[in-house]
């Protein structure tokens, strides 16, 4: 089996983000360990 690899340009990109709402005990993650890319020319 072939597999095809592109390279292309990166617009935005994340690596393990983490959003988090609160503090101490009660913080809450909306977010975490988030890793995406977005492809330039994607909008």
């Amino acid at each position: 089996m072939t597999i095809a690899t592109t390279t292309a340009r990166t617009a935005a990109g994340a690596v393990d983000a983490v959003k988090a709402y609160g503090g101490g005990d009660t913080a809450v993650r909306a977010l975490d360990g988030l890793s995406a890319v977005v492809p330039a020319g994607c909008w």
